[in-house]
């Protein structure tokens, strides 16, 4: 069950498949959009779908909030995933059989230890 932090509380979070009906009426009355152009939206503007998401996890946790001030906070207003044990949201894709490495760690066989960075000139 994937959550949702929100101002220093732990949420259940709701999309528009499991949010309840009221809440999703009271969406579309304070929007003024129907379900299938928020739908439609939500699909291509991951900012407008991470605003419904906040705005439906919200009113189904009774923090009835309004469509037009979530309007006009910002990103870290509408809240944040929780990572939980085995949530793979976040980790790299890799192939079967294939090690994943750190970018930000240097490949031993690429770099030499002293060799200066390509970004910077090299100093004698």
């Amino acid at each position: 069950m994937a959550k949702l932090k929100i101002g220093g509380r732990e949420l259940r979070a709701v999309n528009l498949s499991t949010a309840r009906n009221r809440d999703i009426m009271q969406l579309q009355t304070e929007s003024g959009m129907r379900m299938k152009q928020i739908a439609e939206i939500g699909k291509t503007n991951d900012t407008f779908a991470m605003l419904v998401v906040s705005y439906l996890t919200q009113h189904n946790a009774g923090l009835f909030v309004k469509w037009d001030d979530l309007l006009d906070a910002s990103l870290d207003e509408l809240g944040a995933y929780v990572k939980e044990p085995g949530d793979e949201r976040d980790e790299p894709e890799k192939a079967e059989g294939e090690e994943v490495t750190d970018p930000t760690q240097a490949d031993s066989a690429t770099s030499a230890p002293d060799a200066p960075s390509p970004s910077l000139p090299a100093t004698d």
